[in-house]
């Protein structure tokens, strides 16, 4: 777990520097999460796979400011309920 927190942050971290490339490496790594979340709150395999989408695409288009500066896991799980 504590591993999966730095690569998060790590990732982050590189978005908030502009590299978008990173996008790729959160959506290999993090997908499934992603999924999971949206799935066990929509229980609809098609919403859930929207989801992931919208969330990837927010996270490619979000601001660097409005990032976060800690806690990303839980951020990002935010994100995904919203």
């Amino acid at each position: 777990m504590e591993k999966q927190k730095l690569e998060i942050k790590e990732i982050f971290n590189e978005l908030k520097k502009g590299n978008k490339k990173v996008i790729e490496d959160l959506y290999k790594k993090y997908y499934k999460m992603v999924y999971g979340v949206a799935f066990s709150i929509l229980k609809n395999k098609e919403d859930s796979e929207d989801i992931v989408q919208i969330v990837f695409s927010k996270l490619y288009e979000i601001d660097k400011e409005k990032m976060p500066k800690d806690k990303e896991a839980t951020w990002l799980y935010a994100v995904i309920k919203n």
